[in-house]
């Protein structure tokens, strides 16, 4: 008949000792005020998104303007056929004019001549320069040539490549953008090595 009595012992103690953790413990929660707790903040992608987004920002200050046309065809290959005039003229709208503080570069690939000194271009009512010593070459190779942000507009900027013998000089142009860097150090090189590896230019 003993056993009851001290069972209910051992379950009152296991009570007591239980409530008495709990007191100890609730002061300590109670005292923090879990309002103030930041909340863990939720990854959208990848973290290094927040780079590319200012790499993004930074290269604002560059800018490409293609032109109206994908390729020109410039003089004919073969004898008897005539060149179409129309796509020896390339055509480069501008957001807006560009300022003197602009660097800026004509940039294009050209095939069948090794670089652009071999042939004849003008910008606007520039005269036209370039193509008195030919020289065939074939491949494609990038062009970039600087020049000056004066004889730019912001509309209608038409860039004419020519021939004095079509049927002798005949090249292909493609590809054929100006590109605009904003407010760029004055002290930046005008003189650019072309891919033909043997010529350098600066600007028109």
């Amino acid at each position: 008949m003993n056993r009851f009595p001290m069972r209910r012992i051992l379950t009152i103690l296991t009570l007591i000792i239980g409530a008495g953790s709990l007191a100890l413990a609730l002061p300590e929660w109670i005292g923090v005020d879990h309002s103030e707790r930041p909340e863990t903040p939720a990854v959208d992608g990848p973290r290094l998104a927040k780079g590319a987004e200012l790499v993004a920002t930074a290269s604002k200050t560059r800018r490409e303007f293609v032109a109206d046309i994908a390729v020109g065809r410039i003089g004919v290959p073969t004898s008897g056929r005539h060149d179409d005039p129309h796509d020896n003229v390339f055509v480069v709208d501008l957001d807006e004019k560009p300022s003197s503080d602009d660097v800026v570069w004509l940039s294009y690939e050209l095939n069948g001549a090794p670089d652009h000194d071999a042939v004849p271009r003008s910008i606007n009512d520039q005269r036209s320069v370039g193509g008195v010593l030919w020289r065939r070459s074939s491949g494609w190779t990038r062009q970039t040539e600087r020049i000056s942000p004066e004889i730019l507009r912001a509309k209608g900027n038409v860039i004419r490549f020519g021939t004095y013998d079509p049927t002798t000089q005949h090249y292909s142009i493609r590809d054929l953008r100006i590109i605009v860097e904003k407010a760029a150090s004055e002290n930046d090189p005008s003189i650019v090595i072309t891919n033909a590896g043997d010529s350098i230019y600066g600007g028109l």
